[in-house]
C-alpha cells in the first residue's frame, strides 16, 4: 500500500521531486516547462486532457539531462516522474529529445495502469526561439514493463512551453 498526505499524493512521490530538483538548483542552466496533452491514443482507450509541469535540471554529462514533474488528468489520476533525457541538437534551433524515468503514479477513475509503479518513455522535437524559450510536441508511452499482473499501459501527446532558468 502506498503512503499518502491529505492531498493523495503518495510522500515517497514529494521525496522523488524533491530530489531530483537538488542537482539543478545548484548551478548550470535548467527549464522550467508546461504542457498540455491527450492521453488515450488507441481506440479502445479513455479520452483524457492532460496538464503537466517540468523541471529539466543542467546538463552535467555531454546532453544529458535530469528531469522531474507531475502530471494530471481530468479526473485526477496523476504521476510523479523523474528520469534522464538527452537534449540533442539536430541544427538550427530544433532539438530531439528522448526520455525514460520511473512513475509514481495514482489511479482516480481514469487509466488503471496495474502498478503505483510505472515507466515513462517520450520522444519530443523542440524548436527553441532566440530568447531560449521551447515549444515541442512530445509523444510518451506509461506502462509498468509487465511487473504487474496487468499491463495495458497508456500512449500520450503533449504540447509544451519551457522557459531557461539561470
Amino acid at each position: 500500500m502506498v503512503r499518502t498526505w491529505k492531498s493523495g499524493v503518495p510522500r515517497q512521490g514529494w521525496l522523488a521531486l524533491f530530489l531530483a530538483f537538488l542537482p539543478g538548483l545548484a548551478a548550470g542552466e535548467g527549464y522550467i516547462g508546461m504542457g498540455t496533452g491527450y492521453a488515450g491514443l488507441r481506440p479502445d482507450d479513455q479520452d483524457l486532457v492532460q496538464l503537466s509541469g517540468e523541471y529539466w535540471g543542467p546538463s552535467p554529462w555531454w546532453l544529458l539531462r535530469p528531469f522531474a514533474g507531475l502530471g494530471m488528468d481530468e479526473l485526477g489520476d496523476g504521476a510523479f516522474f523523474a528520469g534522464a533525457l538527452l537534449d540533442y541538437p539536430l541544427g538550427g534551433r530544433w532539438f530531439l529529445v528522448p526520455s525514460f524515468g520511473p512513475t509514481l503514479y495514482w489511479h482516480n477513475g481514469g487509466f488503471d495502469l496495474g502498478l503505483p509503479l510505472e515507466f515513462r518513455s517520450g520522444l519530443e522535437l523542440a524548436y527553441s526561439r532566440r530568447n531560449g524559450q521551447r515549444f515541442g510536441l512530445g509523444v510518451y508511452h506509461v506502462s509498468n514493463a509487465n511487473l504487474g499482473d496487468r499491463n495495458p499501459g497508456v500512449e500520450m501527446f503533449a504540447l509544451w512551453w519551457r522557459f531557461p532558468i539561470p
